[in-house]
């Protein structure tokens, strides 16, 4: 840790009951120090130079901030930027005011800018992440588009087209080779899952959290997620299969969060607040609830199916259940059933003759747990 630019607060989170986290905010070495961020939106840790990257929405600048806490420009080329990523020795900005509407990349060394994917027609380039086979997504929030660029040739394509809704943040689950997308205004607010060897889209969880912005792993695979509704952090664990819980708050208007792997520590820029914000993560830091000895399991079958689904669950306990079905946006569709059941094997039909074809979610509620699955109707 660099001590030199951060002041310790040691807090405790009300919504954590008693679970001190370590929050770190960066503070300017001294008070004449000049603060150049300027609604900072993204920031990423720079473990070659030692130094955070972060992006002014504001002014289109990226701000350094190196090991004592200076800031200085490292650069002022574009008009307007969201998301940042890097990916080994470059980093790569999702621009979003003409005449750069697109994606472009910057040598860390150099700070020149040597990689340029403009997306004409683009309506607002908002995040950035990279798979490990050579290619680049970046989310288009207004148009509800995700594109697809190649790295080596420097071109692009139209990945998923009008399935995601107000897309935002976006990371890169590489145990499951797929990128998980924020979908904000979506009914349920899902996480959605798009799978990168054929681009369907499937949701990955329904968060039920508004106003969702970034997303971002930590090394033990467990998923972060920041709201400017709640001002805070909210974390699942590795199986998304379990309710997520704040993991840290106090952060007002949190914008596109990351980790910085080589510290531990959660970075949180705070947009209107022109600052940003460092929680340490620890592995103790969230008690992860014990999984179940038993657990609800479920399926849908067959699948495709083209006129009635049936969906088998096992209740490990008694329980009130919900089940409800939703559309690829997210929209529930029909509530199949809510009340009451002990513990048993259970099933419930769907009557989709009504419904186009498509791909469609079943979720089943209870009180401890939760399952979702994909449909396929075929007519």
């Amino acid at each position: 840790m660099r001590n030199r630019i951060y002041k310790r607060l040691f807090i405790s989170c009300p919504a954590i009951i008693g679970i001190s986290l370590i929050l770190i905010i960066f503070i300017p070495p001294s008070a004449d120090a000049q603060n150049l961020l300027s609604n900072p939106e993204s920031v990423v840790y720079d473990s070659l130079f030692d130094r955070y990257l972060v992006s002014n929405f504001g002014d289109g600048s990226i701000v350094q901030i190196d090991a004592g806490g200076n800031q200085s420009y490292f650069s002022t080329a574009l008009p307007r930027i969201a998301g940042l990523h890097i990916k080994d020795d470059m980093l790569y900005v999702a621009s979003n005011l003409s005449p750069y509407t697109g994606v472009y990349g910057f040598d860390l060394a150099t700070a020149e800018m040597i990689f340029e994917v403009d997306i004409p027609g683009s309506s607002l380039m908002n995040d950035v992440a990279t798979d490990t086979s050579g290619y680049i997504y970046v989310t288009d929030y207004y148009d509800h588009k995700l594109y697809k660029i190649d790295l080596q040739e420097q071109t692009y394509s139209l990945f998923v087209d009008t399935i995601l809704f107000w897309p935002n943040g976006i990371v890169f689950d590489a145990p499951n080779n797929r990128i998980l997308v924020v979908s904000v205004e979506a009914q349920g607010r899902p996480i959605h899952a798009v799978n990168l060897e054929d681009s369907t889209v499937t949701v990955a969880v329904f968060t039920n959290l508004p106003a969702m912005d970034g997303l971002a792993f930590d090394s033990e695979g467990r998923l972060y997620i920041s709201s400017w509704y709640t001002d805070a952090i909210h974390r699942y664990d590795q199986s998304l299969s379990n309710p997520h819980e704040v993991f840290s708050s106090g952060h007002p208007d949190p914008a596109d969060i990351s980790v910085d792997f080589t510290n531990n520590i959660l970075c949180i820029p705070i947009f209107y607040q022109n600052r940003i914000d460092f929680v340490e993560i620890s592995p103790t830091s969230i008690e992860e609830p014990e999984l179940p000895k038993s657990a609800l399991v479920a399926e849908s079958y067959p699948n495709p199916f083209n006129s009635t689904a049936i969906i088998k669950y096992d209740l490990p306990v008694s329980s009130d259940v919900v089940i409800e079905v939703y559309d690829i946006l997210g929209r529930r569709i029909e509530t199949l059933f809510r009340g009451s059941l002990s513990a048993g094997r259970y099933q419930t039909a769907w009557d989709a003759k009504e419904m186009s074809s498509g791909i469609y979610f079943y979720e089943i509620k209870t009180g401890q747990y939760k399952k979702s699955g994909t449909m396929t109707l075929v007519k």
